[in-house]
């Protein structure tokens, strides 16, 4: 089979600027409203002498965790709503083209927007400020700071689950996935502990009682570095692919239902 048949440049181009132009009162209102309050603490701010880089960092922050969580689990509304999905449905792109088309905007386009509202509220403040207060301008920039980019990796671990739970749950998408995400918590929790209980049992049946971690831990298998080394491989690799790869078939699945 030839490969425009599940993805084709055009197509994925024309899904985007449908789903630009459905939202396009959100993608005005939204970024001018985090603007003009960025734009009223920088104002305060620049009259105290308090501005610096880590408020802008902080805004970053907030708009992408909270404004690019709940965003992400309302991307897939319309495939839930009976008015709309058929509409969704009869688009005429492959589940592929959907899929990638909202999978990107959720990642890179979040993050990007994000920037680039921080950017220019930085840009009018200290411009601002440089008029009214004569203080020293203060631009964000993302490229120049590490935590952003830490920051950055927490946030494409945590949007995963909330883009699987876009898709899965018909309603009440974020409420449904926070939920699922403490549940999950709590078993790993008791499970790791309970794990943790019997490898410290086992070490101590013999009496050493004398054993700290390096000698339990230390040149053993299960060495804190290999042990950290597992974690960060499943939470920042296996975890966000599972449930990216999930979301996906469980859209083919609706496609395939008719959104049942």
């Amino acid at each position: 089979m030839k490969i425009q048949e599940y993805f084709d440049l055009h197509r994925a181009y024309l899904v985007g600027k449908k789903d630009l132009f459905t939202a396009k009162k959100q993608f005005i209102l939204a970024p001018a409203t985090i603007i003009a309050l960025i734009l009223l603490v920088g104002m305060i701010a620049g009259r105290n002498g308090s501005i610096g880089n880590e408020m802008y960092s902080g805004f970053f922050m907030v708009i992408l965790y909270i404004g690019g969580l709940i965003t992400t689990s309302t991307l897939f509304r319309d495939s839930h709503d009976s008015e709309n999905i058929h509409n969704f449905l009869m688009l005429p792109a492959s589940v592929l083209e959907k899929y990638l088309v909202r999978f990107l905007f959720s990642t890179l386009g979040l993050i990007l927007i994000a920037s680039l509202i921080v950017f220019a509220s930085s840009l009018i403040t200290s411009l601002l400020n440089l008029i009214l207060y004569k203080a020293s301008p203060v631009i964000f920039n993302p490229f120049l700071n590490r935590d952003i980019w830490f920051g950055v990796q927490g946030y494409l671990v945590l949007q995963a689950p909330f883009f699987l739970g876009a898709i899965w749950f018909r309603k009440h998408n974020l409420l449904k996935t926070v939920l699922s995400l403490l549940v999950i918590h709590i078993l790993l929790g008791i499970l790791t502990g309970g794990l943790g209980y019997v490898m410290i049992i086992r070490a101590f049946q013999d009496g050493s009682l004398h054993m700290g971690a390096t000698e339990i831990f230390g040149n053993s298998f299960f060495s804190s570095r290999r042990i950290l080394l597992f974690l960060r491989v499943l939470g920042q690799g296996v975890v966000p692919v599972t449930c990216w790869t999930a979301a996906y078939f469980r859209l083919k699945e609706a496609q395939v239902k008719d959104g049942v």
